[in-house]
């Protein structure tokens, strides 16, 4: 009896994880997992400018599309798409040291992604101190604390100071009251800037009156980015199914740290990169896809925006664009951005959910510029961008490794997105393509 009881609740936790899971789900999340550990490695250097990192991705992705069969898109000469773009790097020595104490690079300090080559030793100015009108600004540099602030309005007007002294040349270091991201940035400033984490030890700056610096930072001007695309020949030739990810993430901020963005968006290039080696497999596919892995998205979406403008005569050949981004969670369900004004699309993947019992909820939001889906919206393509909501997973920081990274609900993701892509394949009213 005891074995019947154990039997009839162990089949019936089976059935409520969902009763339409792709076959395959658990080896492809299995593979997602391999790929965003691959992905995080040193050897990748953060998927960024320094190092090549990036684009050393890019390659590792074009090799697996062409072992599983996926080719050269019609309309261009290659895998890889190159572009260029400006940027500015930090690619050697790095060191923050107030009074006698050396700070850790990401974990208790970023510098801010537009500052120049800086090196000195400088004492330390605060607000409320009395300042000499005639402050010699390459001599001194100055403290403000967010810490303080027990307001929006008392950090606005800290904000305004920190900008005045910015824009006249005088160099910063910032204390946060909360967990500020790092990004890459497309120009270099004239003056430093570096800030300081709420986790860093209070001790440290709390009572610093010296500041002994040294930033590497180099700008290019032009430095090559690569898009990454397999294409998959379908019955229609000329109208594609797109399925997207960004590959890039912020790279690395001096010699030794390393930003690995396993959820962002090493999560969403692998879950990319499942669905195509899912459906790279499938015959007589009524339409063609697309797959593609976008760099320097960090960067303003610029490798989406390159690809538009590239290859703006396609444009009209898209049948819809899936693009996939922060793919780590999902114990909350997922959002779909751009799901309020492609209503029907939405309601698709809401339907498929609750009929498979896939994941707590699948939420829509209006269009946004958050994300590589957007460039493709103004020319009037059908685009979703699809994230995993949930908790505890760190966000542009040191901290989105593959070690934490929860993976909830991989193979329900999986199979939800897989499930769209099929509806999306099939023969469908003109009107469900459209915005409202």
């Amino acid at each position: 009896m005891r074995l019947l009881i154990f039997l009839a609740i162990c089949f019936n936790i089976l059935r409520a994880q969902s009763p339409c899971l792709i076959p395959n789900a658990s080896y492809l999340c299995e593979w997602q997992k391999s790929m965003i550990r691959e992905l995080t490695a040193p050897y990748y250097r953060g998927r960024g400018y320094v190092g090549d990192g990036m684009n050393l991705a890019a390659r590792a992705i074009a090799d697996s599309f062409k072992t599983w069969g996926l080719e050269v898109p019609p309309f261009f000469k290659n895998m890889i798409h190159p572009f260029k773009v400006s940027v500015n790097t930090f690619p050697g020595k790095l060191k923050l040291k107030l009074d006698k104490i050396e700070l850790k690079a990401g974990q208790d300090y970023h510098v801010m992604p537009d500052s120049p080559p800086f090196t000195g030793k400088f004492k330390i100015i605060r607000l409320e101190d009395k300042i000499n009108k005639g402050v010699n600004p390459q001599k001194a540099i100055f403290l403000i604390n967010y810490s303080q602030c027990e307001n929006d309005s008392c950090r606005k007007i800290l904000k305004f100071k920190e900008d005045s002294l910015h824009t006249n040349g005088f160099h910063i270091v910032r204390v946060s009251h909360k967990h500020e991201p790092w990004y890459p940035y497309w120009k270099q400033a004239r003056a430093l800037r570096i800030n300081i984490h709420p986790r860093a030890p209070r001790e440290t700056w709390l009572k610093a009156r010296k500041a002994d610096i040294s930033v590497e930072s180099v700008f290019h001007k032009e430095y090559t980015c690569f898009n990454v695309m397999g294409y998959k020949k379908g019955e229609r030739e000329d109208t594609f199914l797109v399925v997207t990810g960004h590959i890039d993430h912020l790279g690395m901020m001096g010699e030794k740290c390393i930003y690995p963005g396993a959820n962002d968006n090493a999560s969403g290039t692998a879950m990319m990169m499942a669905l195509a080696k899912l459906f790279s497999a499938q015959k007589n596919l009524p339409y063609s896809m697309l797959f593609i892995g976008f760099g320097a998205e960090e960067l303003g979406l610029a490798g989406s925006r390159a690809f538009v403008h590239d290859f703006k005569k396609i444009m009209p050949q898209i049948r819809f664009l899936l693009n996939l981004d922060l793919m780590g969670g999902g114990d909350k369900g997922v959002t779909l951005v751009n799901g309020v004004e492609l209503h029907h699309i939405s309601q698709i993947a809401d339907s498929i959910n609750s009929s498979c019992r896939l994941i707590a909820e699948v939420k829509r939001r209006s269009n946004a510029a958050n994300s590589d889906h957007y460039f493709f919206t103004l020319e009037e393509v059908p685009a979703i961008f699809g994230f995993a909501m949930g908790e505890g997973i760190a966000y542009h920081d040191i901290h989105d490794t593959f070690e934490k990274l929860p993976m909830h609900n991989c193979s329900a993701l999986l199979t939800l997105w897989s499930h769209v892509i099929r509806e999306l394949l099939k023969p469908l009213p003109a009107n469900i393509l459209q915005p409202k």
